[in-house]
């Protein structure tokens, strides 16, 4: 008899024996389970699907063992069942399809073997999968991630094969095996179990087929089983459990709705979802789950669109997300559809209105995903036109949102609207504006014609009259008013001469004919003359105007002209519809005139995020503005221009965004059908006209723009071509200016490839210097700046340099324009064309000294230009402008000339010289090799030692022989251009006389040059440099124009890096600017004392609290600039520190007079940026001690302001402790208490400082009760502020400078102005200065720490020369040789000439800009 098989929850039930029921008598052992196993394998070769009722304890026993068995009894127990299911399953469908039905007798045995069969592939299968997954995490390959091992393929080929065997298994009618015919949930339970099992392990993309199948299985166990609930919430739990599974089930379940049948099983996922609060990671796969199955199938969201809703106000920003993203996946595709119904219109609006609420959600994920939204929705064209408008504002005000993710959104969907309008391609506001008004007053004209023979009543009518109202309340209001000023009494009224109906019809075609105001007046006087109107005039005016209004909505609604009436009705129709067409068109105008308005309103905020720092701003904002040009949207051109200055932006992708929008407005045709030339042309005018609209500062930036196109070869040989012919205007209806502009174009396309210009060198000369130049001489100066770009490095050495004879046509073509304009009044671009033509010269000519020469004794000969007996030069300023002009830049030239062209030189032939001797060397040594190939060894060793000796002889004879280059260098700059018999000697009196006499020559440009020409003619020497530095600082002190005073600051700046010592003892004259009257000489001042101090050529101490009063300079610009430079100073070591206690005292000074709120604003910021501890520390002992000199209750105040922003650690409370007793006197006063309590407050909230808070509470109270006398030690006070220091001599200045060192305790890291060293001209190579910048052991001694300066041993030339301290800076020396050994070093400290070397471009280029 068959025992009934009771499919138990765990094993353990099995082995419990229940009358009727199976159970497992005993278990088999471990050793037996082998041999039981091939027994299985005979019975079920013998029985077939009934083995299992003989052989299910032998498989139940290796499930019972579980992992103490092998693996592979496991798998052959598997293969054992799978093999009985298979021959199950074909026995049952031959029954089944053949119409028969199981026998009664045999019903019990088929139950029996199906529920053992199932219960058992369950099992192991479950037991399998657990086993070979941990087995491969454990010997997983860690180069491959997901790397599988041969036994887990095969196992996944073995389960897809069970998987389809049991959806065959449940094809058929397996209800009839029971008895009612109801499947037991036992049974569906296991198999669907199997399902699950796989799932969890099933996470590789590839096992799609598997997946698929289980779906299937799971599909057929709803539909047949009544299995929905119990499938509901294991997918929920699957979904929730891992990461990589809500993307795999998430097509099961369309899979299910859409084939199996499985209606409604969505909305019992979203229930079962709600039935929950899911913690964050669930809420992430939750949303993961929902989002695909909406975007495989749209249409299945919509019946729990209401459920799906309410998560947009659910907790977690995620599921807010998940709702906003289906939102944007179902309106597309489901409800953007000509056809839709009122209800989907009225659904998709409610949609919609959703994601404008969430435009401004707290939480910036949420914000950049609603943006991306509407971006897909603009794609896709899902946006109705009645929200265009109000999608746009939204979008706007986003554009100042604090996430970077948000502003990139908003960036990227405005660019969407724009390319996906549905107005124009031309977004114009102005012509918008034009053509509605132009439309309304076609409007109004056809409402007109059709009201004029319109019946009583009709709605046009009243169209018409909304449209005039404006008028007709204009008109009423002048009427009345009228009437009150010029009130008439005494006339009777009468209606002798008025027919009121003509006299209402004739107001009514007064009103249609555009009469307003006629109309009411003629209706004024109907009302006072006619006798059965009420008295009007006795009317309030607010009375009036009603009654008026109302006669006239009556008389233009119900009055009718008889005449016309019969023949208005065929016309009626054709003119309505053309009312209703122009309405159309007005409608659609004024919803392109609102989105263009819009659009024009948000270019500024764009424009400001073009330079932002985050580059996202600045890529998305350059883009949305190329776009916004091409759509001819208002203002976005003049922002196009702006963005030309992101191409020296430090970001590639920045640089790389700006040149593709600049390349696809103006370099991309879009008429492909021309050719390659109109292509061409095309492309150079938009070129030309790009530079037309450069603004000051972006010719730089365009060079560079075009730099990046030439190498990407955007630029074609034809347009290089077309920018030839337009600048020689061979080109037909070619301008001057456009030529000048191709010139730039071609010039700026040189800096990159300067073949092209040596190429063309005889069209340059002839074009750019030839006829034209001579009215043109901007043409000229373009034409030698393009000259300039001549490159002159050649990788050969022993190739010379590129340059010209001096009887070239170019230097003849120059010298000659500069000679014939030089005396002309109206040419104002001389001195711009002077300084370029000079560079020309000076850069290409193979002689330069000598053409200058001979054009300065050309000009000079005329004697108009002598200075005799103090009287003044009888000539134009202009003219001696222009002279002086030329003279300093030649200067200047000159320098440049000698220091780097000219040693230069000297250095390459030295080269060459060094090359042929190691060449001869070489073959003398071959031969002397070949000669001595018999010697002994012993001999060959002493040849070798004479060999090196030699070698060190020559290598000698080189640093000599660059030395003396060095020192020729140096004497002509001394003596033989500005001094002695120099080429610019003669012209020194001219410059010296107009500085000296401002009376006399009292024009502005004229001093400036004659300033500027001072400046560079002392850079040169150090000798004239001393001789007219006071002059210099005379100026600079008394010029009445801030544009003088600001040059001689800069140039003081030149100085001052050139010859240090010498403009040291002026350096307070520097400082003094700082309290300029004119905002443009501050700026200047700051920054250049920025620039001195920060390259260590200005001592930091003194005069630094000058500056730091500019923190609360009025000017905005002033006040970030000297920030700046206090942030950089604080990230110099302990430069900042130093400086402070400088800082303090001076400012909290009473002679200063400076306000409370000032000191703190200028206080605050320093020391804010005081971020080391150690620092902090010895600050807050130092404010302590000043507390003693303090005398006065404001004092009291601003240092306890300095402790009070000050941060405390435990140490810098215990310092303050130690310090408290110097507080002694003042800590009685409120606000001082205040402040340490406050410190005391703000210390606590750290968790490992309420010990020593405690401590100074006790030690306060102590002090204000006067328990204690603690005496103070005087030593501890910080002394004043060190003095400027005095003239001594070197012996004397060494020993003060020492006493200093042990003395002062306001330097941890003194910064002198240091002197330069000589730095060889060879290897050029900078000799570093090595600061100690480490804090001493001892906290309370701040010793300063000296510099250590490496010399180099081979220093072959004089590289810079910075002030040495306390040196006698008027004492006079011989010039310092180039390239001088350590002896020379010693030498120099004494008096330092600073050689033209690092200066020598940034004082030409600066100085000759001012």
């Amino acid at each position: 008899m068959i025992k009934d098989f009771i499919i138990p929850l765990n094993k353990d039930e099995l082995l419990t024996s229940h009358a009727g029921q199976y159970s497992v008598e005993k278990i088999i052992s471990l050793g037996m389970i082998p041999k039981a196993l091939e027994a299985s394998r005979n019975t079920l070769q013998a029985d077939g699907a009934s083995f299992i009722l003989t052989c299910f304890d032998t498989f139940f026993a290796v499930l019972v063992h579980g992992n103490k068995i092998e693996l592979q009894f496991a798998l052959i127990s598997f293969r054992r069942i799978f093999k009985g299911i298979q021959i199950l399953v074909t026995d049952m469908e031959k029954i089944f399809d053949q119409g028969k039905e199981i026998e009664e007798k045999e019903r019990p045995k088929f139950l029996c073997i199906n529920k053992m069969l199932a219960y058992l592939l369950s099992q192991f299968i479950c037991h399998i999968n657990d086993q070979i997954s941990k087995n491969s995490s454990n010997i997983q390959n860690p180069r491959k991630k997901n790397a599988k091992s041969d036994e887990e393929d095969k196992w996944n080929d073995e389960r897809q094969k069970v998987l389809e065997l049991i959806y065959r298994w449940l094809q058929l009618p397996l209800q009839k095996i029971w008895k009612p015919s109801i499947v037991e949930d036992s049974f569906v339970t296991v198999l669907s179990q199997i399902c699950y099992n796989v799932i969890e392990h099933c996470k590789d993309i590839k096992q799609k087929h598997t997946r698929q199948t289980i779906f299937e299985i799971l599909g057929i166990l709803i539909k047949k089983y009544n299995h929905a609930i119990i499938c509901v919430v294991r997918i929920v739990q699957l979904v929730k459990l891992c990461d990589t599974l809500p993307a795999y089930i998430a097509p099961g379940i369309v899979h299910m709705d859409a084939e199996c049948g499985c209606n409604g099983l969505l909305k019992q996922v979203i229930k079962e979802i709600d039935q929950t609060e899911p913690t964050e990671a669930e809420s992430r796969n939750i949303s993961t789950f929902l989002e695909n199955i909406a975007t495989l199938k749209p249409d299945i969201m919509l019946p729990i669109m209401g459920d799906i809703l309410e998560y947009l106000e659910h907790e977690y920003y995620i599921m807010r997300n998940c709702a906003i993203g289906i939102i944007g996946t179902v309106v597309p595709t489901v409800l953007t559809n000509e056809d839709l119904t009122p209800e989907q219109k009225e659904q998709r609006d409610e949609y919609l209105n959703s994601l404008f609420d969430h435009i401004m959600d707290c939480n910036s994920y949420v914000r950049s995903k609603v943006l991306h939204v509407w971006q897909n929705l603009s794609h896709e064209g899902a946006i109705p036109l009645a929200i265009q408008g109000k999608l746009l504002s939204a979008c706007i005000s986003r554009l100042q949102d604090k996430s970077a993710n948000v502003r990139k959104q908003a960036l990227q969907l405005l660019r969407t609207l724009l390319q996906s309008n549905p107005f124009a391609a031309k977004l114009e506001e102005i012509e918008f504006s034009k053509s509605v008004e132009r439309e309304k007053i076609k409007l109004k004209e056809l409402q007109t014609l059709f009201a004029s023979n319109s019946a009583r009543g009709d709605s046009e009518r009243l169209e018409l009259w909304n449209t005039l109202l404006p008028d007709i309340n204009k008109a009423i209001k002048k009427i009345i008013e009228s009437h009150n000023e010029n009130r008439e009494d005494g006339k009777e009224t009468t209606n002798d001469d008025i027919d009121p109906n003509s006299a209402f019809e004739k107001i009514r075609q007064l009103m249609l004919n555009g009469e307003v105001f006629d109309a009411v007046s003629y209706l004024w006087i109907i009302c006072t003359k006619l006798q059965e109107t009420p008295k009007i005039e006795n009317l309030s005016s607010e009375a009036k105007r009603e009654c008026l209004l109302t006669f006239l909505l009556k008389i233009f609604m119900e009055s009718e002209d008889r005449i016309t009436k019969e023949n208005i009705s065929p016309k009626k129709k054709k003119q309505k519809e053309e009312i209703t067409a122009q309405k159309r068109l007005i409608n659609y105008l004024e919803n392109s005139l609102e989105f263009a308005t819009k659009l024009k309103n948000a270019i500024p905020l764009v424009e400001a995020l073009l330079f932002s720092t985050t580059s996202s701003d600045a890529i998305e904002a350059c883009s949305l503005l190329g776009i916004a040009c091409q759509f001819g949207v208002t203002g976005a051109t003049a922002s196009v221009n702006k963005a030309l200055f992101q191409v020296l932006h430090n970001d590639q992708s920045v640089r790389r965004n700006v040149a593709t929008v600049y390349k696809q407005i103006y370099l991309n045709s879009n008429e492909s059908q021309k050719s390659t030339r109109q292509r061409a042309i095309i492309c150079v005018k938009s070129l030309i006209n790009l530079v037309k609209k450069l603004q000051p500062g972006q010719s730089s930036s365009l060079e560079e723009l075009i730099k990046l196109w030439y190498n990407d070869k955007e630029i074609s040989e034809e347009t290089l071509q077309v920018l030839w012919e337009i600048f020689s205007m061979k080109l037909p209806d070619t301008t001057p200016i456009e030529s000048r502009a191709a010139l730039i174009l071609i010039m700026m396309i040189g800096q990159t490839e300067s073949g092209i210009i040596v190429e063309n060198l005889d069209v340059l000369v002839k074009i750019g210097l030839g006829p034209r130049a001579k009215n043109d001489l901007l043409l000229a100066r373009d034409t030698c700046r393009t000259l300039q770009t001549i490159k002159q490095e050649n990788q050969n050495i022993e190739a010379a340099p590129i340059r010209y004879p001096n009887n070239h046509s170019m230097f003849q073509e120059i010298i000659t324009l500069l000679k014939d304009n030089f005396y002309n009044l109206k040419e104002n671009g001389y001195i711009s064309f002077a300084t370029d033509a000079i560079n020309v010269v000076y850069k290409l000519a193979n002689q330069p000294h000598h053409l200058i020469k001979n054009f300065l004794l050309d000009i000079y000969k005329t004697e108009q230009f002598t200075v005799e007996n103090d009287k003044s030069i009888v000539i134009s300023s202009i003219v001696l402008s222009k002279l002086l002009h030329i003279v300093g830049h030649i200067a200047i030239r000159e320098m440049v000339h000698l220091d780097i062209e000219i040693y230069r030189e000297l250095k390459r032939r030295n080269n060459i010289r060094d090359l042929k001797k190691n060449k001869d060397l070489n073959k003398d040594n071959t031969k002397r090799n070949v000669s001595i190939s018999s010697i002994s060894s012993c001999n060959r060793s002493v040849r070798a030692k004479e060999i090196l000796q030699e070698d060190n002889g020559e290598d000698a004879l080189e640093g000599a022989a660059d030395d003396t280059d060095a020192e020729f260098i140096n004497t002509a700059l001394e003596s033989e251009i500005v001094t002695g018999n120099g080429l610019l000697t003669k012209f020194m009196p001219i410059v010296s006389h107009v500085c000296q006499h401002p009376e006399k020559y009292g024009n502005e440009n004229l001093q400036a040059a004659a300033t500027l020409a001072l400046c560079k003619m002392m850079t040169v020497s150090s000798v004239f440099c001393e001789t007219y530095l006071q002059l210099l600082v005379t100026i600079l002190e008394r010029s009445p124009y801030s544009g003088i005073r600001a040059n001689v600051l800069i140039g003081l700046s030149d100085l001052t890096t050139r010859f240090p010592n010498q403009v040291e003892p002026w350096t307070k004259h520097i400082y003094g600017r700082l309290r300029d009257e004119d905002k443009h000489v501050r700026s200047t001042c700051v920054r250049v004392l920025s620039n001195l101090i920060m390259r260590e050529m200005v001592r930091v101490k003194g005069q630094v609290s000058e500056l730091a009063l500019c923190i609360i300079d009025e000017d905005i610009q002033i006040q970030q600039d000297t920030k700046y430079f206090f942030k950089e100073l604080s990230q110099r070591g302990y430069a900042l520190y130093n400086v402070i206690p400088d800082i303090l005292s001076r400012l909290s000074d009473p002679q200063v007079n400076l306000s409370e709120s000032h000191f703190q604003q200028i206080l605050g910021y320093i020391l804010s940026l005081v971020q080391h501890k150690k620092q902090t520390d010895t600050i807050i002992e130092k404010i302590c001690a000043r507390f003693k000199l303090a005398t006065t209750e404001r004092q009291w105040c601003d240092l306890s302001y300095c402790l009070s922003i000050l941060q405390f650690s435990v140490k810098s409370v215990r310092r303050l402790i130690e310090s408290l007793p110097l507080l002694k006197e003042k800590i009685h006063h409120k606000q001082v208490l205040k402040t340490l309590q406050g410190i005391i407050e703000q210390t606590k909230k750290k968790s490992d400082t309420k010990s020593v808070c405690l401590e100074l509470e006790e030690k306060i109270k102590e002090l204000l009760e006067g328990s204690e006398n603690i005496e103070t030690n005087d030593n501890i006070l910080m002394p004043p502020p060190t003095t400027l220091l005095q003239q001594k001599s070197r012996t004397g200045t060494q020993k003060d400078s020492d006493e200093d060192e042990n003395h002062s305790d306001t330097d941890l890291d003194p910064q002198p102005v240091t002197k330069r060293i000589l730095t060889s001209r060879k290897t050029r190579k900078k000799i570093r200065i090595y600061k100690d910048n480490s804090d001493s052991s001892s906290e309370s001694d701040n010793e300063d720490r000296e510099q250590k300066v490496t010399p180099s041993k081979s220093s072959t030339r004089l590289k810079s020369n910075r002030k040495v301290m306390n040196s006698t800076p008027t004492t006079q020396s011989p010039l310092p040789k180039r390239n001088k050994p350590s002896k020379t070093v010693e030498h120099s400290t004494k008096t330092s000439v600073r050689t033209p070397r690092q200066m020598t471009v940034r004082a030409s280029t600066r100085l000759s800009h001012l």
